[in-house]
């Protein structure tokens, strides 16, 4: 597969101007600016998409078509699937009304964006909806041996934050074959987890 691009670079005034018609290009280089919640990005690309400005500061639009974009939540060790198109603006790539998918298949609703300025600086703003069976967390006793499960969860949630800071606002119930451990300390008493209640296994 091929990729053609038609532009030039400026050098005497640092700046460049790009148009890509894109067929299938990686874009694992999403992932430096997802940084602050992700360390894995995967997928391929295809659609138009004009790169300009200086060497130090560029700017992206366009339209792309996103195949298998994959990508992995740090904090919750969970992977989610993408299909679809992403619009890309001045400062912005756009998520609108995006089916997501689990490993398991399971689905939810999807909508956000991340902000950049210049691709300096990112910040992100991202809201699920109608989650059913989704999988929100996936963590193994060698990860965290103190809280680990599989939890699959029906609701929403709505995430936003920047590298270093992160803000959760989630409002989900379990759903079936939820499973999770917690592990109590020797030097707390168990009358002292009051959300929790305890019965005989």
């Amino acid at each position: 597969r091929h990729s053609t691009v038609d532009g030039a670079i400026y050098p005497m005034r640092q700046g460049l101007d790009f148009k890509f018609d894109t067929d299938s290009i990686n874009i694992a280089f999403l992932r430096p600016f997802m940084s602050a919640f992700t360390s894995e990005v995967t997928g391929r690309a295809s659609g138009h998409a004009h790169l300009y400005g200086t060497f130090s500061d560029v700017n992206l639009t366009g339209d792309v078509f996103a195949q298998d974009f994959t990508i992995k939540i740090d904090y919750t060790n969970t992977r989610y699937h993408v299909t679809d198109s992403v619009h890309i603006t001045p400062g912005y790539i756009n998520f609108d009304n995006i089916t997501i998918r689990d490993d398991f298949g399971h689905t939810a609703r999807f909508n956000g964006y991340l902000g950049h300025d210049y691709f300096h600086n990112p910040w992100f703003e991202f809201r699920l909806s109608d989650a059913r069976d989704l999988l929100c967390y996936d963590i193994t006793p060698k990860l965290n041996p103190d809280w680990y499960g599989r939890i699959f969860c029906n609701g929403s949630a709505f995430v936003k934050g920047e590298p270093g800071f992160i803000d959760l606002n989630i409002n989900v119930s379990t759903a079936a074959n939820s499973v999770f451990n917690f592990v109590l300390s020797d030097t707390q008493a168990a009358s002292e987890y009051t959300f929790l209640e305890f019965r005989d296994r």
